[in-house]
């Protein structure tokens, strides 16, 4: 018989229970479960959860019986890892390296965590790819670790036998801290321009905005008569100006403009500016994709006839 110790913190939430994850691994990975039989006994006290893995064969012992129970308990252990313990081992960097202490705050930053890790469009491999890289690397390690023991305590494990795989939390969590607090200082910035609106008094009923791309923006009345041109081509824009800095001076404008309405012309609705002044002006705002109004004024802007708008 084969005797593996395995040793976790007493689970708090309910996760599925490492006993789940052997018995499927085992029916996964056992090429022949008729030739060997395992059992799994939990033992619980005050802190700590114990489960001793018992393998033996119905005949005989074979190198084929002992490569199939290593490789269900090592797997075994690293899906634990990336599915049950994943989470907390970030919450535990965000304690520790981070200073997010309180459980509110850390359920603020792990969403953006995961989305570092998971999401292809940020540069990571998909959660699945991930996992499966990681989950290898981890079985590799718990393998080297159990030629020599038959005692594994997880959380042990983890910080003293994952220090390449903590690299790769921390860095990722790191990001994440980063991105989590541009987002607040971002939406502490819409909270206080959206109450500089709220008490402007409107100076005109309707100001038609077109937006060409990253850095020109045409400001029309309701007549179209033109009022503003921020343009890198007239040099209030600069090219390469600061991207805050840029929506801070477009914003800066519409302010003191003070409409009642706008009607923003862009075939962009989803860049980063017109999802500012979306989110500053909120029902105050229309969008036009394609109007008649519009489209020969942008013609000329972009065969540089600006002179002509005021032929309108």
């Amino acid at each position: 018989m084969k005797l593996y110790k395995i040793v976790m913190k007493k689970e708090i939430q309910p996760l599925p229970h490492f006993e789940e994850i052997v018995k499927n691994n085992f029916m996964i990975l056992g090429e022949n479960t008729k030739t060997f039989q395992y059992e799994v006994e939990r033992r619980d006290d005050m802190d700590w959860t114990y489960y001793y893995c018992r393998f033996w064969p119905r005949f005989e012992h074979t190198i084929e019986f002992f490569d199939q129970i290593y490789a269900i308990i090592t797997q075994s252990i690293s899906e634990y890892i990336m599915n049950c313990k994943e989470e907390e081992v970030i919450r535990d960097i965000l304690t520790q390296e981070f200073g997010f202490k309180s459980i509110e705050e850390q359920d603020q930053v792990l969403p953006f965590v995961f989305h570092l890790l998971n999401e292809e469009e940020y540069g990571g491999e998909g959660e699945l790819e991930r996992k499966r890289r990681m989950q290898e690397k981890i079985k590799k390690k718990a393998e080297d670790f159990l030629l020599l023991e038959n005692t594994l305590a997880i959380d042990g494990f983890i910080r003293f036998r994952l220090k390449e795989e903590w690299e790769e939390w921390k860095l990722v969590t790191e990001h994440a801290v980063d991105e989590f607090l541009m987002d607040k200082e971002y939406k502490e910035f819409i909270e206080f321009v959206r109450h500089l609106v709220s008490i402007q008094v409107p100076t005109i009923e309707l100001l038609h905005v077109i937006h060409i791309d990253d850095k020109n923006f045409w400001l029309f009345d309701q007549d179209w008569q033109e009022i503003s041109t921020m343009s890198s081509g007239n040099g209030l824009l600069a090219e390469g100006e600061n991207k805050v800095h840029y929506e801070e001076l477009v914003l800066s404008q519409l302010i003191s403009i003070a409409p009642h309405h706008i009607i923003l012309h862009t075939d962009q609705e989803n860049h980063h500016i017109i999802y500012t002044i979306k989110k500053v002006f909120e029902d105050k705002i229309a969008i036009c994709r394609d109007c008649q109004g519009c489209q020969s004024l942008i013609g000329k802007i972009q065969m540089g006839q600006i002179c002509e708008l005021n032929d309108r």
